[in-house]
């Protein structure tokens, strides 16, 4: 099988390379952040939890 690239590790893509894997492909995933997520994240500082996705805002 095919090795391929995900780029970002947000909801979307990381479901995508999981999907991929248990295809048999070989998968590499790159995120830009310290952590995965991407829009559901979440910013921890000085005892406090803020969302920083769209958890903040209405959709």
């Amino acid at each position: 099988m095919a090795r391929i690239a995900v780029i970002g590790a947000g909801m979307g893509a990381m479901a995508a390379a999981a999907r991929l894997a248990v295809a048999g492909h070989r998968v590499a995933v790159y995120e830009r952040t310290e952590t995965y997520g991407g829009a559901v994240r979440r910013l921890e500082r000085d005892g406090f939890s803020f969302d920083t996705g769209p958890g903040l805002l209405p959709l």
